[in-house]
């Protein structure tokens, strides 16, 4: 989390899953996430086993990804 800097760390979820083939082939992307807070996050990405075909981990890296805000809004008096 980088904004705001005393916000709470959220949750960053896909909402579908990437299948591959028994052929290597793609055959669904990750099209949307949700993220339960609000701000500016950064992303690491990397592979769940750490291992490339024997070369090692892939990472890649996203600064100041979005500026989130809440898809609604709910006002209750006090």
């Amino acid at each position: 989390l980088k904004a705001p800097t005393l916000g709470v760390q959220g949750t960053l979820e896909a909402m579908s899953t990437v299948a591959f083939s028994d052929t290597g082939s793609l055959s669904e992307s990750i099209s949307q996430y949700n993220y339960d807070q609000v701000g500016i996050i950064d992303l690491t990405a990397g592979l769940q086993d750490a291992d490339y075909f024997g070369a090692g981990d892939v990472k890649g890296e996203l600064y100041n990804i979005g500026r989130f805000a809440p898809s609604q809004f709910q006002v209750v008096g006090v």
